[in-house]
C-alpha cells in the first residue's frame, strides 16, 4: 500500500482503493509522525471544524473543499496486533478521517461543498 501511495504522490491510502477487502489504511503527511498504519480504526472523538481542499487517488485531478472536524482521536491496531490510540489535528486529522471514510464506503466527493479549479490548488496534495 505504501508503495502505491508514494507512486501516485498521495498522503494516504485505504485498502479498498487497491482492491483489498480489509479495514486497513495508511497516512503519511511527511511530518515527524511518519507513516501511520491503521488496522480496524475507529474514531473515538472529534471536535472543532476545518474547511479545506481535498483530493483523492481514486479521482485523479479532482479537488474540492470539504469540511471536517479539526481534531480526531482514533483507536486502531498496528501490524503486530497491538491496540493504540492516536490524536491528531489539522491536516493530519483531515487525512486520517478521509481514509477512514474510505473504509466505511464514503467518498470525499459526497462531502465536497465546492469543486476547485486548477489555479486554486497551489500546494494541495492528494489524500
Amino acid at each position: 500500500m505504501y508503495d502505491t501511495m508514494i507512486e501516485y504522490d498521495g498522503v494516504g491510502l485505504a485498502a479498498p482503493q487497491i482492491g483489498l477487502d480489509e479495514r486497513i489504511a495508511i497516512v503519511d503527511i511527511d511530518d515527524e509522525q511518519g507513516t501511520i498504519e491503521m488496522i480496524n480504526p475507529r474514531i473515538l472523538k472529534t471536535s472543532g471544524e476545518q474547511t479545506g481542499p481535498e483530493g483523492c487517488l481514486s479521482f485523479p485531478g479532482l479537488f474540492g473543499e470539504v469540511t471536517r472536524p479539526d481534531f480526531v482521536k482514533v483507536e486502531a491496531f498496528d501490524r503486530k496486533g497491538r491496540k493504540y490510540a492516536l490524536e491528531a489535528e489539522g491536516f493530519l486529522a483531515r487525512a486520517i478521517q478521509h481514509e477512514i471514510d474510505h473504509l466505511d464506503g464514503i467518498l470525499f466527493t459526497t462531502k465536497v461543498t465546492r469543486y476547485l479549479e486548477e489555479d486554486e490548488l497551489k500546494g494541495v496534495e492528494s489524500e
